[in-house]
């Protein structure tokens, strides 16, 4: 359903100057990623308007989302700043009486705009009538149903509807599992499932539809464990196994397209997903001898490090600063900058890849523990021994804190930010999935061939049974749909209340799917 946000700039006095030549030159419309939310855009609407009248004015904003209050547009003008609160309503700005005026407005952070909940309005939205359309999907690069109305009343009011169909749709799968917190959500729908196949039959990456057709499969040289991240209209993944004669780092476009591939060193395998950083338009990945590389867009290498230690299972991730984080198995997790110095090492014999919250990472490892380190300097904040191995796939984090990570155990453990156990649940094989995290439940598979759905006390909500190993992460689309692949040869999507929607056969195996809308 189309969502519309209802911007309103409102001109207050009973007399106001005259306002002509209203409008919003293309050309400045800005959108910008916040470093807080690297996922999403905040879009800047900057308006020139000529101005004459005996008197100054005082404005404000009007901001509302499907008729509730909308809180965090900002108004700006000359520097000084003003944001709607809770009512929906902004405090006023005093502006020019004579000549040009520029004020902007910005829309918040587009996952604030979708998450809010309704509530009654105080007040009733400004009216007015339609002026001009313009699209604002060339300018803003989100989505080409974004279309902005102007309106003005002859009360002097300066109206503007964003309609926000599908206003996330470019929301990026940039590494294994979607973010830096491994939630593998996903704010877009109606899309398409990126998922490798490990089959040395037929090892392809395949591109479905929602509804669970394939649009293509684009055939690799070798088997695949990696994980897709998905960057605008690309898709990357790597290849091979141990002992193959060649492995690939593969871009393919949206339509199975290949854009290019680059071959590893030695013929070294591609066993986790590559990460990418869209600040510096970087991808990284590393093969099994825990060779790390960095390449520009066009494929090309921009530098590697040939470590000499092994990953096998740890998948990097860059944070808003650019700083890439990768474990060695059985040897030690690095922080290592974007011009490839080392900006520090911490001796943990990592297992697992790392999740980021805050300035802490998360992570298990080789000695039998679940380690909190600092993202500053890599030092122990706290550990926790388990008798068996935590975490062969990385843990995901929650919007409270909690860390959920599974264990050769057969426990799916969840963890409070300060190392205290909230919960485990039993299943009855390994748990080798990160978490998807759903809002009010986590989904993870096990090796008793299930899928499970708990509520965020740990309680079972319900079980969807396979053939086989769930061993590839599942993620969860806005639409609540969970997908994920087993050992059975197939691609499933269940719905929230755990009831199949359709089932692929082809894909399977370790390859987490990544999920993308263009």
């Amino acid at each position: 359903m189309a969502m519309k946000v209802l911007l309103s700039l409102v001109i207050e006095r009973a007399r106001p100057p005259s306002i002509r030549n209203v409008k919003i030159d293309p050309r400045m419309i800005k959108s910008y990623t916040p470093l807080k939310y690297p996922q999403n855009k905040v879009v800047r609407l900057p308006f020139t308007m000529f101005a004459i009248g005996p008197t100054s004015v005082n404005a404000r904003v009007v901001a509302f989302l499907d008729g509730s209050p909308l809180e965090g547009c900002v108004l700006d003008y000359a520097g000084r700043r003003v944001s709607t609160d809770q009512t929906g309503w902004s405090q006023a700005l005093v502006i020019g009486k004579f000549g040009d005026i520029r004020v902007s407005i910005d829309l918040p952070d587009i996952s604030k705009i979708l998450n809010k909940k309704p509530v009654e309005a105080s007040r009733h939205e400004p009216a007015g009538i339609k002026l001009i359309s313009l699209n604002l999907s060339e300018y803003v690069g989100i989505s080409p149903e974004i279309v902005m109305d102007l309106k003005i009343t002859s009360e002097g009011i300066l109206s503007i509807i964003l309609d926000l169909i599908e206003l996330i749709a470019k929301d990026v799968w940039s590494t294994y599992h979607h973010d830096n917190k491994r939630t593998g959500k996903t704010s877009a729908k109606s899309g398409t499932i990126y998922v490798g196949s490990t089959s040395d039959v037929t090892p392809r990456l395949y591109a479905v539809d929602y509804l669970g057709n394939v649009k293509w499969a684009y055939e690799l040289r070798q088997a695949t464990r990696s994980h897709p991240a998905v960057d605008e209209d690309t898709i990357y993944i790597g290849d091979g196994e141990p002992g193959a004669a060649a492995s690939h780092l593969y871009a393919v476009d949206g339509n199975g397209i290949l854009k290019w591939e680059f071959e590893s060193v030695d013929a070294q395998p591609f066993l986790t997903g590559p990460a990418i950083d869209r600040n510096l338009n970087t991808i990284y990945a590393a093969d099994y001898w825990a060779n790390v590389y960095a390449l520009n867009k066009d494929g090309s290498l921009k530098w590697y490090i040939p470590t000499g230690l092994w990953n096998i299972w740890s998948n990097p991730l860059v944070d808003e600063d650019g700083v890439l984080y990768i474990g060695f198995d059985g040897d030690l997790i690095a922080a290592i900058n974007p011009d490839s110095s080392v900006k520090w090492t911490s001796d943990i014999p990592a297992l697992s890849g790392p999740a980021i919250d805050g300035d802490t990472i998360y992570l298990a490892a080789r000695d039998y523990y679940f380690y909190a380190i600092s993202k500053v300097d890599g030092s122990v904040k706290w550990s926790i021994e388990f008798s068996l191995y935590p975490g062969y796939r990385d843990p995901s984090i929650d919007e409270d804190g909690t860390i959920y990570i599974g264990s050769e155990d057969q426990y799916l453990y969840a963890f409070n930010p300060d190392g205290s156990l909230k919960w485990r649940y039993l299943t009855g094989g390994w748990v080798f999935t990160t978490p998807a995290i759903g809002a009010d439940e986590i989904y993870f598979g096990s090796d008793d061939y299930y899928l499970y759905s708990l509520t965020k006390d740990g309680v079972l909500k319900w079980r969807y049974g396979t053939s086989d190993s769930v061993n590839g992460s599942p993620v969860l689309d806005a639409d609540g749909v969970i997908y994920f692949s087993s050992w059975d040869g197939a691609l499933y999507a269940v719905d929230m209340n755990g009831a199949l929607k359709w089932r692929v056969i082809g894909p399977y195996g370790y390859s987490c799917p990544g999920y993308a809308r263009w």
